[in-house]
C-alpha cells in the first residue's frame, strides 16, 4: 500500500516537472520522516519515469527536514519578505 501511494505521488510530481521544471522537489510529513528511504525512493522513481526524458536529470527529490516547524519557518520567511518590499 505504501509502495503503491509513493509511486501514485512520484506519478504526479513527474507531471509537475513537466509542467514547471524544478530544481528540486520536497517531501515532508509523517510518512515521508517514518519510512524515509523506502518512500524518498519510489517517488524518484516514478517522477523520473513520467517525466519527460528532457527533465529526467533535471532535479533532485529530497526529504524536508524542518518537520513540525514547516509552516511557521515559511509564514516567517514570507512575512519578512513582505516587510522587506513595504
Amino acid at each position: 500500500i505504501v509502495r503503491t501511494a509513493a509511486r501514485t505521488v512520484g506519478e504526479a510530481a513527474g507531471y509537475m516537472v513537466n509542467l514547471i521544471a524544478p530544481d528540486r522537489i520536497m517531501l515532508g510529513g509523517g510518512l515521508v520522516e517514518a519510512l524515509g528511504d523506502l518512500y524518498l525512493e519510489e517517488v524518484e522513481k516514478a517522477a523520473r519515469k513520467s517525466c519527460m526524458p528532457t527533465y529526467r536529470n533535471g532535479f533532485k527529490v529530497s526529504v524536508a527536514t524542518l518537520g513540525d516547524d514547516a509552516g511557521a519557518m515559511g509564514a516567517a520567511a514570507w512575512a519578512a519578505q513582505q516587510s522587506e518590499k513595504a
